[in-house]
């Protein structure tokens, strides 16, 4: 849009390709301290085992330029580790695999430079992939504000500020 001349709102070009790739977003939310679950990359068409991950089992794998929850999977098994990494490896980018931390699927409402505050999101299914998304009667339910402690709520709202501004983002984003 910007090399067409075209007025658009929200990041510019290259906080936005930062946002899309998960590899390059989790290496600079490094950097500036925001904390991440373990993970680590693989090439498309990669052969991994359980060896291969310094955290083990329980695993997500995801393609890492895809969004929506496209191509991931929850791998709770040794057996069930190859084929997610090769379902993510039909999909743009590489391959992330990241350490599984249970806990609530939270967003945070970012405007300007202030986060506006959090949404809890409860799958009906066992975690909030395409179809708990997108899907007719998914039976997912939204929290606003998150159910949270005040103490937990403050440092997600917070966190999602510091990827916010460490990504350069503008105007508006949502952070998950």
């Amino acid at each position: 849009l910007e090399l067409l001349g075209i007025p658009y709102t929200g990041s510019g070009v290259l906080a936005s390709a930062l946002g899309m790739d998960k590899v390059a977003s989790k290496r600079i939310f490094h950097e500036a301290g925001v904390p991440l679950a373990d993970w680590v990359r693989f090439g498309k068409g990669a052969r991994v085992s359980v060896s291969d991950l310094p955290f083990g089992l329980p695993c997500v794998v995801k393609p890492s330029n895809e969004g929506s929850s496209v191509g991931v999977s929850l791998v709770k098994s040794a057996e069930a580790l190859q084929p997610a990494v090769d379902e993510a490896s039909k999909y743009a980018g590489t391959v992330l695999v990241e350490r599984f931390v249970k806990g609530r699927e939270v967003n945070v409402a970012i405007l300007g430079d202030e986060a506006l505050g959090s949404i809890e999101i409860v799958p009906a299914r066992e975690f909030y992939d395409y179809e708990a998304k997108y899907g007719a009667g998914s039976g997912t339910v939204y929290h606003y504000p998150a159910r949270l402690p005040p103490e937990v709520y403050a440092r997600a709202c917070a966190t999602g500020l510091a990827a916010h501004r460490a990504l350069g983002c503008d105007t508006y984003s949502r952070v998950d």
